[in-house]
């Protein structure tokens, strides 16, 4: 044996026993079945809590979405109210009974129409009619009147639609926002009144309209709940004689 030789082989088996007394035998083999156990559990766990946070998320992303839905239906649907109050056209010649009606159920409006013709010239009339139906607020419009023959017969197709609609009828009808019931007060001779008992024989629009609007869920008698909104004439002056 060269020399030297001996000496290295004593050397190296000392290190084989320093390193086997440093990593006993059991760390050297892996893992446990237990630890493989506990390993997987934890991690089953922490994939059903990810999950079911998403899904928080999920179905509260889901439920502010539909409130601001419903938010800028009601902020439309109002719009369009008074906007159609706001282009009241009285014309007693074509309707000499006026030209707003409240029977009841169905408030009927004779308005100017906001499109011009493609020749730039009057857009000519539009009957427009409100009612609340199956949990929701609905309005129905006419096209484009010109003669004194397509207003009445405008007129008179809105109360139908408003009573006994057909399907003819109701594919002019725009479904608006949620509500079980509504009523309709009328502002004039500095006071509120039901519409039906406020007669005035000059047939010209209230001074005011207020609108209780109940929401779909709520009971009748709970009043703060429901959505009270007032429109006033532009040209209302209440120091008027």
């Amino acid at each position: 044996m060269p020399f030297g030789t001996e000496h290295r082989l004593v050397r190296r088996q000392n290190v084989a026993q320093s390193a086997r007394k440093a990593w006993p035998r059991n760390h050297a083999l892996g893992f446990t079945l237990v630890e493989v156990l506990v390993a997987l559990a934890s991690m089953a766990l922490l994939s059903v809590l990810s999950w079911q946070g998403i899904d928080t998320l999920l179905r509260t992303r889901e439920i502010t979405q539909s409130q601001v839905n419903d938010t800028a239906l009601v902020q439309a649907s109002l719009r369009q109210w008074h906007m159609d109050w706001d282009a009241i056209q009285p014309l007693p010649d074509l309707l000499p009974q006026g030209s707003v009606n409240w029977d009841g159920r169905v408030m009927r409006m004779l308005r100017r129409s906001p499109t011009p013709q493609a020749s730039g010239a009057d857009g000519g009339v539009l009957v427009v009619a409100w009612t609340q139906r199956n949990g929701h607020w609905w309005r129905w419009q006419s096209n484009a009147l010109f003669t004194r023959a397509q207003v009445q017969q405008a007129w008179q197709a809105a109360a139908q639609w408003g009573h006994h609609p057909v399907d003819a009828l109701r594919q002019q009808e725009t479904r608006l926002m949620a509500a079980q019931a509504w009523q309709i007060f009328y502002y004039r001779d500095n006071s509120w009144s039901h519409p039906m008992s406020s007669n005035d024989p000059s047939q010209r629009p209230p001074d005011g309209v207020r609108i209780v609007l109940q929401p779909v869920g709520k009971t009748t008698a709970a009043a703060k709940s429901a959505l009270t909104v007032d429109w006033v004439h532009p040209a209302f002056n209440p120091h008027r004689t």
